[in-house]
């Protein structure tokens, strides 16, 4: 999976690894540098977006939970430093040249695990809520700290491909 924040230069990518759990990584388009990593997660991510603001990266994960990651700036550079990967991972990523100075871990703002199906599409507005749907025809609303506010089937029979907010955020 693959997500471009539209004007903060980051783009998030997944590896999912046969033997192990997956891993986001964030990138600076413009730096052309790793800055953030979330790893070791217990399950493989299928699709992903960026909020407008890229504080946060919406991921849908394929054991039909909702993980929302915080990204968070100190000037230019993203904030919570990590030290937590094991030697191995880092130097890998050294080799390859993706890592600075450090690499930042992703820290979880939040997860939903009672989705009933998974998530196929999901859309920020610009205060940061979530709408997101479900491969089984379930729309979720979630408010600006990603608590679920309400849910509701979709009414036409069909299995929505697709949910955005409209332009003046209603």
């Amino acid at each position: 999976a693959v997500a471009v924040a539209d004007s903060h230069h980051l783009a998030a990518f997944t590896v999912d690894k046969i033997k192990s759990p997956g891993s986001v990584y964030v990138f600076d388009l413009q730096d052309q540098k790793l800055y953030g990593m979330a790893g070791r997660l217990p399950t493989g991510i299928h699709s992903m977006a960026f909020s407008p603001s890229a504080r946060h990266l919406a991921c849908s994960a394929s054991d039909q939970k909702l993980l929302i990651f915080r990204i968070l700036y100190a000037g230019k550079t993203l904030s919570y430093y990590s030290k937590d990967l094991p030697d191995e991972e880092k130097a890998a990523l050294k080799k390859q040249g993706f890592l600075g100075n450090e690499l930042i871990s992703l820290p979880l703002a939040a997860q939903d695990e009672s989705i009933a199906g998974t998530i196929t599409a999901r859309s920020f507005d610009q205060k940061e809520r979530l709408v997101a749907v479900s491969d089984n025809g379930t729309i979720l609303l979630y408010d600006e700290s990603f608590k679920l506010l309400k849910t509701a089937q979709s009414k036409s029979g069909r299995k929505p491909s697709g949910v955005r907010f409209s332009p003046d955020d209603t």
